[in-house]
Order: structure tokens, then C-alpha cells, then sequence
């Protein structure tokens, strides 16, 4: 996906792109990218970005 590529990366910093969400969703990330939507958990330990959703907003 050319927009992770470009915005997340090798980045040190995941979050500057996103969004933390709230209510239920606490600690997971959304990104938009263009109509759609990324739902996403960081894990910081390794650095890792899991993508668990994609949907069209």
C-alpha cells in the first residue's frame, strides 16, 4: 500500500499521522487515507503497525 510506504514507513513516530480513537476503541489508531479508513494498533516494543481493518468512510 503506497500510502503506508510513504507515511508510516520506517517512521519514529506512528501516531503523527492518526488519530487515537476513544470509547471501546482506546488505544487503537485511525488513519484516512483519501475515502477510506485504517484501523491500526501500535505496538511500541517492536515497533510493529497492525492493520486490522480498512474500510470506506
Amino acid at each position: 500500500m503506497t500510502w503506508i510506504d510513504n507515511h508510516l514507513q520506517d517512521t519514529d513516530n506512528p501516531r503523527q499521522h492518526g488519530k487515537g480513537l476513544t470509547a471501546n476503541r482506546v488505544g487503537e489508531w485511525r488513519y484516512r487515507v483519501g475515502n477510506y479508513r485504517i484501523l491500526a494498533n501500535i505496538l511500541d516494543d517492536e515497533i510493529i503497525i497492525e492493520v486490522f481493518a480498512v474500510g470506506h468512510g
